[in-house]
């Protein structure tokens, strides 16, 4: 008697990695560069045609924590009743409904000011292929994103604050797209 595996095997042709990593090469030759990354993206549209197309440089900045002042109730009472906040140990994890990308979130301080790591790009778009190089500004919408996620509301002087810069970053991944390798900052 067959055993299950074996009748499952014969019923599915399975192609082996190397051959469809090969087929996807050929398949990639036969597009220019444009044209495989508007398709990954799902860009329909092409602004510029693809034979003038040339390669640039470019970084982004991916992940970054960024320690804010803000007076808040508990992450606990600010929790309740909102689906977008999840506890994880000692962090919450505010999860965008839009992009379906996380930022953890600590309070320090007494409630005095919150830990916010996040990947800016992956965080705002859904995606962290294409990104901002602007740090100052990325920041504070990924701040604003947070906040309003978490239904926290701040004072007139904490938005001001943020609006300036006044803000904290402790950590802050980039990538250069030219190396294709995350470099530290």
């Amino acid at each position: 008697m067959k055993n299950r595996t074996q009748t499952i095997r014969k019923k599915h042709t399975v192609k082996p990695i190397s051959m469809a990593i090969h087929q996807q090469a050929e398949m990639d030759m036969k597009d220019t560069l444009l044209e495989s990354t508007t398709a990954m993206l799902g860009i329909k549209s092409l602004t510029k045609a693809k034979n003038n197309w040339e390669p640039f440089h470019s970084s982004l900045f991916d992940t970054v924590r960024i320690i804010v002042d803000s007076v808040h109730n508990t992450l606990d009472q600010i929790a309740l009743g909102n689906t977008n906040i999840k506890r994880h140990g000692h962090m919450w994890l505010v999860r965008c409904p839009a992009t379906g990308a996380v930022a953890t979130v600590i309070s320090k301080g007494g409630c005095t000011q919150l830990i916010i790591e996040v990947s800016i790009p992956k965080f705002l778009t859904g995606q962290n292929v294409l990104g901002r190089e602007d740090l100052l500004s990325g920041a504070k919408k990924a701040i604003g994103k947070v906040f309003s996620l978490m239904d926290m509301p701040a004072t007139d002087d904490e938005v001001q604050n943020i609006r300036n810069g006044q803000f904290k970053l402790t950590r802050v991944d980039c990538v250069d797209l030219a190396l294709e390798k995350r470099i530290p900052c």
